[in-house]
């Protein structure tokens, strides 16, 4: 089984994937961030007190994490992928803990794709598998609308064909 995951040939996610992932950490970054500035900012000028210090602290901890977050999550990115076996899918992620997720075509019940205004906006979206064990549901996120419409529909006829025990 080792040798199966390791040689398999994994399909990466949409490069665009990489800009929604930017966008989202600049969305979280302004609405963790810029409040702590703001009140830096007003605390500097209003009270020029110890807790003007804290303000900035906060302040430059939050842009650290920001710069922090962001290296991972490009990184994280290229770690993401799947294969399609012959009974099975494959869902790769993660860059320090590697991790593989199969999902039996014959154990699969749904295929969701979903897809919110960023993801719509580039022409991506994800593709849920759900089974009846938590532990073997997967996500793959940040393929292509096109690649999602072809794996909902190959999935659920593979699902269908495949039942195990039903």
């Amino acid at each position: 089984m080792r040798n199966e995951l390791t040689s398999a040939e994994f399909t990466p996610v949409d490069p665009r994937y990489r800009k929604v992932v930017n966008i989202y950490i600049v969305i979280t970054a302004l609405c963790l961030v810029m409040p702590a500035l703001i009140f830096a900012t007003v605390s500097t000028f209003v009270w020029g007190s110890i807790a003007t210090w804290i303000l900035w602290g906060v302040t430059v901890a939050g842009i650290l994490l920001t710069v922090w977050a962001a290296w991972i999550m490009r990184r994280q990115v290229g770690a993401l992928g799947y294969s399609e076996g012959a009974e099975e899918l494959l869902v790769r992620r993660g860059v320090m803990f590697k991790n593989v997720v199969v999902v039996p075509y014959g154990r699969m019940q749904q295929v969701n794709v979903s897809a919110g205004p960023i993801l719509g906006h580039y022409g991506l979206a994800s593709v849920e598998l759900v089974t009846a064990s938590p532990s073997t549901n997967a996500t793959i996120h940040g393929v292509s609308s096109e690649e999602a419409d072809r794996l909902r529909l190959k999935l659920t006829q593979l699902g269908n064909s495949m039942m195990e025990g039903l």
